[in-house]
């Protein structure tokens, strides 16, 4: 009896190290992503005078600084100017 309660509690023991190494994957895999956040009016992102968006342009930046981006957050705002 003894002997089947050992074996059960490392059995869970084993488990719970399992998870934590499954999280702690995880937890390294988020901190390795690259996020920016824009504005749709940012003048490196937006052209004024041609009235139009140059998204490669922007993304060829991001990837001479950063070497790449994993995602990219649009904030959209009010264009005040």
């Amino acid at each position: 009896m003894v002997v089947v309660v050992v074996v059960l509690l490392l059995l869970l023991l084993l488990l719970v190290v399992v998870v934590l190494l499954v999280l702690l994957a995880l937890l390294v895999e988020l901190l390795l992503i690259c996020c920016v956040a824009l504005q749709p009016f940012d003048r490196f992102f937006y052209n004024d005078t041609a009235g139009n968006y140059t998204v490669d342009r922007y993304l060829d930046s991001l990837t001479a600084q950063f070497g790449g981006i994993d995602s990219a957050l649009l904030w959209p705002t009010v264009r005040c100017c």
